[in-house]
């Protein structure tokens, strides 16, 4: 399976330099293909998708309020902790 995987991902492949050059090609073939891959320095991979595709992962995404949001992160690593100072010098 990893094997099938990696020979399609080779086939959909391309360098960021010839992305550049060839970026017309790329684009009809995400369009015919499906999702094709840009691979740029250090090992860093970009993937171009079809709006359509992009448009339904973003549909299966549940919805969260700012809220929900804001109450999930992790904000224990944070030193929030502030000295307890009772006056502040203000320059008017």
């Amino acid at each position: 399976m990893k094997q099938q995987r990696k020979k399609e991902r080779e086939k959909t492949a391309w360098t960021v330099e010839s992305a550049g050059e060839r970026l017309r090609e790329i684009v009809a073939r995400v369009e015919t293909e499906g999702p094709q891959f840009l691979n740029g320095d250090a090992d860093r991979t970009v993937v171009m998708i079809s709006l359509q595709e992009y448009q339904r992962l973003l549909a299966d995404q549940p919805r969260q309020d700012f809220l929900n949001f804001m109450e999930t992160l992790p904000l224990y690593r944070l030193d929030m902790e502030r000295e307890a100072e009772k006056e502040r010098d203000l320059v008017l």
